[in-house]
């Protein structure tokens, strides 16, 4: 995702997280307009992580993504 986004004019990726844990603290250090977050991380879900975000920076508008392949669980 950072690679692709990356490539795009006008865009900036200011960061990334392995997994929700942190995500709250790096999106309040980072204040970015946009977060894009897996809903299946690994630890946190994505969705709890969207709730921590939420509570400390109401701000950012959140983009919610998951991809799957046939072979998945």
């Amino acid at each position: 995702m950072k690679i692709l986004l990356s490539g795009i004019e006008g865009y900036t990726v200011c960061g990334d997280f392995e997994n929700c844990e942190n995500a709250a603290q790096i999106v309040d250090e980072l204040q970015p307009n946009v977060v894009i977050m897996d809903i299946d991380m690994h630890g946190v879900d994505g969705i709890e992580g969207l709730r921590c975000i939420k509570e400390r920076r109401p701000n950012p508008s959140i983009l919610m993504h998951t991809w799957l392949d046939a072979t998945y669980r």
